[in-house]
Order: C-alpha cells, then sequence, then structure tokens
C-alpha cells in the first residue's frame, strides 16, 4: 500500500515537472519571476537535476528489485520515457517551425534526438529563442536512456543464456532443479515461493527441450549446458570450488536415473570438505519404493534425502484440501496407486498429529476405499505400514461390483463426506458428472486428464477436477520439514508463543527462515549424532525395551554436545555473535560458546532438544538401536541365472525357506527358479529381469548383499521375513530387502568386479 502511494506520488510529480518544462518551452519570452523562474532559464541545472531524480525515483517504485523479468512491463517503461522525449522535444521545437511545415518539422526534429540527428535551430531561426529550453535538455536526456534501454534489453534476449551462466556462477545459494520441463518449471515457481531471497533457481534443460518461456519469475534461469547431466550438476553445485547448493530435485520420471545422478553426484560433492548441509528430493514414482528408499538415506551425512512420487504428491494436495474443508470421512475408489498413497498419507498425518503435544489444527479424514479390491488394497496398505512399524487403522474396505452402492455404505455414518474417484481404462465406466448430480451433498473429486490446481468452486454441483501432477508440489514441505515443523510447535507449546521474538512465532506466521532451517537442522542432527555414536535407524517395531530404543547417558551426552555444536555453528554461519544478552536485532546470543564453557542450565536445555526429536523421530516410526555383530559387510553383487514367470491375476501367499509367510497381491510376478518360488512386484520385476525367449526371463542388475552373523528380522516388500545366521540379506537400488539361503545365493549372484 504505501509503495503504491509512493508511485503516484512521485507520478504526479513528473507529470508537474513535465507540464512546467512543456509550458516554458511554448513561451520562452514569457518568463514569470518567481519560484518558477528556474523552468524559463536553460541554464538552470536544478531543474535537470529534479527531472532526472523523479525520473529515476519513479523506475524505482515501479521496477523494484525482483520484478519479474522478460516480462511486458520493461518494454512499456520504455516506450513511456520515449514518448516523453519526444513529448518534450516537440514542444521545445513548436516556436522554431514558423517557416517550416507546422506540427510535423518539431515533431520530425524530436524524432531525431534518438539518432542525434536533431538540427540546431535555436539562435539561427527566426522567432526562436537563442538557447534551447530545458525541455530540450530533458529531452536527450531521456533519447539517451531509451536507446540506451532499448539497447541493454535487446542484448539481455539474445544473451540471455550467457547471462544466466553468470548469475549462476554468482550465486551464492542455489538450489536445483532436473527432469522435464513441462514438470520443473512448474515446480521451481512453487520453490522460489518458499525460497529466501538471493537464492538462485537452477532448471537444468537437455539440448532437445523446447526453448523455455521468455516470460519468467525472477530468481529462476534455465540453462541448457553442454555437458553430460552428471557435469551439469556438479557445475551447477560449485562455486569457486565450494559447495554453493541448497537443496536438489531430481524429478525424471525414470526413477533409475534420478538415483543414479544423485549418487554419483553425491559422491563428487562428498570428497569436497564442508559442512553444508544440502536437501535433495528424488522422484520415485513407486510409494512403497519411496518409503524404503527414504529410510534408507535417513542418516547419510550432511544429506536430508526425501522421495517423492506423482501419487504421492497428489494424495497430499488431496490430503490437505479434504482437511482444511473438515471432512471427516472420504471413500475413495480408483487406480491402486493413488488410493495406496492417499491412504498413506493419512496414516502419516494421523502420525504427526499424534506428535504434537497440543492437538491443534484440522485432523485428517478416515479412508474408506470401495470397489472390487478394495479388501486386497486394505492389506496392502496395513502390510506397508506394518513393515515399517506403523500402525493402519484408518482404513476401511467396502467390497462392491458397484461403487456408487459402495460409496452410499461407505459414507452413510458421515457428518461431512466426500468422494474421490479416479478409474482406470480396465475398471467400470464411472461417470463423476453424475455422480455429482445424483449426490449433490457429495463434494465429488475427480480425476481428469488435463493438468491443473483443484479449483475453489465445483464446476458443476458438488465436482472438483484434478490431475495426477507435481502441480505446487515445490511449494509444500518435504519429509524432514514436516517433521521440524512439529518440532518447532511442541516448542511453542514449551515456551509459549510471542509475536515480538522472532524464534517463537508460527511457522505459518511470521517465523524467519533462519529459525525454520534451524529446525530442520536440529532434526537432521539428531539422525547424524545417533550414527556417530554407534547406532542405526530403523523402523519402530514396537517389540524392542527402552534400554534398546533409547542411547546411554554417555551416548545421550555426546549426542548433545554434537547438536549444540550444530546449533552454534548453524548460527555463526548467519552471522550470530556472542553476547551476554540476548539481542535478535543485533544478532547476539550467550549460548555461543563452546560445550565446556557452557552452564548446566543451557546444557541441560540441548539435552531436552535431542530427547524430544528422539521421541519425536519414534512417534513417525524413527527409532535408533545399537549397531549389533548381527549384520555383516555390505558388498556389491551381481544378479545370474534364468527364471519362468508369471503374472498374478490373483492374490498369493506363499513361505520363505525359514516359515515367514509372505504376501502378494494381483499384478505381482510369481517367480520359480526350478528350487524355489517368491513373488516380485511389478516395478522391481521390471527393473531387474529382462526377457530370455520362450517364457524364461534372466536376472540382471548389481545389488548390496551381506551375510547375516546372528538371527536377523528383515522387512521386506512382501511382509516380515527372518534370516538364520549364514542366510543373505540382499538390497535392491531402490532400498527393498529380501532373505535369500546361502547356498542359493552362492549360485545366483557373484561379486562385481
Amino acid at each position: 500500500m504505501l509503495r503504491r502511494i509512493a508511485i503516484a506520488i512521485a507520478a504526479a510529480a513528473c507529470i508537474a515537472v513535465g507540464a512546467l518544462l512543456v509550458v516554458a518551452a511554448l513561451t520562452p519570452f514569457g518568463s514569470p519571476v518567481g519560484v518558477w523562474s528556474p523552468f524559463w532559464d536553460p541554464q538552470s541545472w536544478q531543474v535537470v537535476t529534479l527531472a532526472v531524480a523523479l525520473a529515476l525515483a519513479l523506475g524505482v517504485l515501479v521496477f523494484p528489485r525482483g520484478h519479474r523479468q522478460h516480462s511486458a512491463r520493461p518494454l512499456a517503461g520504455i516506450l513511456l520515457i520515449g514518448t516523453a522525449a519526444v513529448g518534450l522535444g516537440l514542444a521545445a521545437y513548436s516556436t522554431c517551425a514558423r517557416e517550416s511545415v507546422a506540427f510535423w518539422s518539431p515533431l520530425t526534429w524530436a524524432f531525431g534526438l534518438f539518432v542525434g540527428s536533431a538540427p540546431e535551430v535555436f539562435g539561427s531561426v527566426s522567432g526562436c529563442p537563442a538557447d534551447p529550453p530545458l525541455a530540450l535538455t530533458v529531452a536527450r536526456l531521456l533519447a539517451i536512456a531509451t536507446v540506451g534501454l532499448g539497447f541493454a534489453l535487446a542484448a539481455a534476449v539474445v544473451f540471455r543464456t550467457q547471462l544466466d551462466v553468470l548469475r549462476m556462477r554468482r550465486a551464492r545459494s542455489r538450489v536445483v532443479v532436473d527432469g522435464p520441463l513441462d514438470v520443473t518449471l512448474a515446480a521451481a515457481s512453487a520453490i522460489r515461493r518458499r525460497t529466501a531471497p538471493g537464492t538462485l533457481i537452477i532448471v537444468r534443460a537437455e539440448a532437445i527441450d523446447p526453448p523455455p518461456p521468455l516470460q519468467r519469475q525472477a530468481g529462476i534461469v534455465v540453462l541448457r549446458w553442454g555437458d553430460s547431466a552428471d557435469g551439469a550438476l556438479r557445475s551447477f553445485s560449485l562455486r569457486r570450488g565450494r559447495i554453493a547448493l541448497d537443496a536438489l530435485y531430481l524429478l525424471s520420471p525414470d526413477t533409475g536415473t534420478n538415483m543414479l545422478r544423485f549418487e554419483r553426484l553425491s559422491q563428487h560433492l562428498d570428497a569436497i570438505r564442508g559442512d553444508r548441509h544440502v536437501r535433495v528430493v528424488v522422484r520415485i514414482d513407486d510409494a512403497w519404493v519411496a518409503e524404503y528408499w527414504r529410510r534408507r538415506q535417513v542418516d547419510r551425512p550432511l544429506w536430508a534425502v526425501d522421495a517423492v512420487g506423482l501419487n504421492e504428491a497428489t494424495a497430499q494436495r488431496l490430503v490437505t484440501r479434504w482437511m482444511d474443508d473438515g471432512h471427516d470421512l472420504v471413500a475413495v475408489h480408483g487406480e491402486s496407486g493413488l488410493v495406496l498413497a492417499i491412504a498413506a498419507e493419512v496414516a502419516q498425518r494421523s502420525r504427526e498429529l499424534k506428535a504434537l503435544r497440543s492437538a491443534e489444527g484440522p485432523r485428517p479424514p478416515r479412508i474408506a476405499i470401495v470397489g472390487r479390491d478394495a479388501e486386497a488394497l486394505v492389506r496392502q496398505h496395513a502390510l506397508h505400514q506394518r513393515a515399517f512399524g506403523n500402525a493402519a487403522d484408518d482404513v476401511d474396505a467396502f467390497p462392491c461390483d458397484d461403487p456408487t452402492s459402495g460409496f452410499t455404505e461407505a459414507l452413510a455414518s458421515a457428518r461431512s463426506p466426500a468422494v474421490m474417484t479416479a478409474p482406470g481404462s480396465k475398471r467400470p465406466r464411472l461417470s463423476p458428472t453424475e455422480l455429482a448430480a445424483s449426490r449433490p451433498g457429495w463434494p465429488v473429486y475427480a480425476q481428469v486428464a488435463d493438468d491443473g490446481a483443484i479449483p475453489e468452486e465445483p464446476v458443476m454441483e458438488g465436482l472438483y477436477p484434478f490431475a495426477l501432477s507435481f502441480s505446487d508440489f515445490g511449494g509444500a514441505p518435504d519429509r524432514w520439514e514436516r517433521v521440524a515443523r512439529i518440532a518447532h510447535t511442541n516448542f511453542l507449546a514449551d515456551y509459549g508463543e510471542d509475536a515480538a521474538v522472532p524464534a517463537r512465532r508460527r511457522w505459518d506466521a511470521g517465523l524467519p527462515a533462519f529459525y525454520k532451517e534451524s529446525n530442520v537442522r536440529l532434526i537432521r542432527a539428531t539422525l547424524a549424532s545417533a550414527v556417530a555414536v554407534g547406532r542405526s535407524w530403523g523402523p519402530a517395531t514396537g517389540d524392542g525395551d527402552p534400554g534398546d530404543v533409547l542411547p546411554t547417558e554417555e551416548q545421550l551426552e555426546i549426542m548433545t554436545q554434537r547438536e549444540h555444536e550444530s546449533w552454534r555453528a548453524h548460527y555463526l554461519a548467519a552471522g550470530w555473535r556472542f553476547g551476554q544478552r540476548r539481542d535478535d536485532a543485533r544478532r547476539r546470543h550467550p549460548g555461543l560458546i563452546e560445550w565446556s564453557d557452557l552452564d548446566e542450565a543451557n546444557r541441560e536445555k540441548s539435552r531436552r532438544s535431542v530427547r524430544d526429536a528422539l521421541a519425536l523421530l519414534r512417534t513417525l516410526g524413527y527409532v535408533s538401536r545399537p549397531v549389533r555383530d548381527a549384520a555383516g559387510t555390505w558388498g556389491r553383487y551381481r544378479r545370474l541365472g534364468e527364471v519362468t514367470a508369471e503374472l498374478l491375476t490373483n492374490g498369493w501367499t506363499w513361505e520363505t525357506a525359514r516359515g515367514s509367510t509372505m504376501e502378494a497381491h494381483r499384478g505381482d510376478w510369481r517367480v520359480h527358479d526350478g528350487e524355489r518360488m517368491w513373488s516380485v512386484r511389478a516395478p522391481e520385476f521390471e527393473a531387474t529381469y529382462e526377457p530370455a525367449g520362450e517364457g524364461r526371463w534372466r536376472r540382471r542388475g548389481v545389488v548390496r548383499a551381506m551375510q547375516a552373523r546372528t538371527t536377523t528380522i528383515v522387512q521386506t516388500l512382501e511382509g516380515t521375513a527372518r534370516a538364520e545366521p549364514g542366510d543373505w540379506v540382499v538390497e535392491g537400488q531402490g532400498g527393498e530387502r529380501w532373505v535369500v539361503p546361502s547356498e542359493h545365493f552362492q549360485r545366483t549372484y557373484a561379486p562385481e568386479q
């Protein structure tokens, strides 16, 4: 509002000064006496300075730093300056055109100002004043500015890539987004809204990608790099040999490509000394593989790694909308990927709500799965949750052939119901418009092919179309920020909310980015410090005793010291310094001293932060346990041999060699090698087997494996398996694990050379 008032004042002042210059030019021999007389003085440098200063002030106000580039606004500004130059020039020359063609001659002379060909008529033409009026002096300056700005704008368009490369190399803080442009450009816009000023968003484009749109947001550049994708990511991540990368988004639809690029980049950056913490989001569309891989990376030093898939991103948008609208029960029907992602998202929201000390905010709705395979999907959801030590009691099954009747049954007791339908080509046709028209009391969320955000208002009756997309996913918090939000909310519950104190503001109500990052840092530091004292992270199975899942007093003390040093480094890097009293405005804090000099009260405060972080992670399904000798050494092995396989049309239960019961679902593969029979989920089968002819399949790929030394429990995609001493625990590229008996392992795996 203040900026608009300032623009109006500056514009009015410019118009007033311009009008006085025009009047003075038209009446050169009628100079008034008093305050306005300088406008009739051709030598008055004060008036010229005032006019230039007002024009610059208006330009700064209209074109603030960070405005949208490559838009129509710069061109409009150049046209406005040029028009003002022509107007003032026309007024200045009009008194000298009595012997020429009226109007057209002074207009032609005024346009000559832009190319330096305006005639010197003053003092040599009858009726013309001896000295050029101030209007002509200002017009010449505006003409020069018009030509200069026009040249700069043209150069910016022609040499845009080179300028973007220069901006990239100068930026100290960078976020890199890699993937197809139709995904990365939308993600970059959402990420831009969440990042701190001064952070540059770099979108990597392939040579074959179409050119990016000319109209872009400030702070976003699209670069085509002559090097390979790996070389480009390395170049984007470094500045003068140091890591300048704050966050990395790998959004290729090919999961293997994303994983490989991350591993190669992390290996390169890990070799560079530094303590910069990099947040990474990798696209993995299979929700199960995404969760396995996410947990595999949980304690990776200096990396905060998360995974997101197309179904997960869409589920986050839908569940957020349902919670905001207060729905207590949502009946869902459609493809299993999206349905299971919605169920998993609701389960995660329930755990997050449970982790809060104060039950604030909306509650997630209960989910009712409707359709022929409803029971199978509920079992699959329960299996998935149990694999990570989580409960799965927030989903119900309503098996039926007619989805409409299933919706009616499922929503009979709902206070505020809603429906989600995303039918595939193999399912009976369910018309969302007919459903919305016949059930006007139900908000119907229907999947459509076109991309776009969920509309605020229904397109008809209660119909809300949506699409499987990453729309605004970059604007949504990643997994670690979601945990950090809970930690900060619990902090406010303990110490109180105070808008006058920056660190005690609500997350979405003015909490500075510095404190948000500090909360994320606390969670990541807790994960890393547990590993540093000899612990590992795994699912909360519920069968561990407190002495197992909690660090010893000695371990807790070391973890607390590491947390204090991590906190201290974060503050010092942001310009904070030691002070006897805390002063946020001057960035002073009494706790910015070494652990050995810290008083007991502040030490206990650090211990409490670590304990709270451990308790929070446990509630969300992450538990640290001491590393035991049961685990051997991981090695890399090639898969060997051929098998026969068939696609399952129904569920199937089978047993491992150690008697563990596993569960397969429709769409999985039943694999047989002549001795053993087991199941493989479709995504993993496609990634690890290739056709060998006549109904046979050849095993391919490289895995990690270790030989168990004692009895070990392994969470697999099909259920909980037991590995006895001598058995091998094998881990695929997606982080999924399974157990292989020793004799079978020797025949079907070979060390990678």
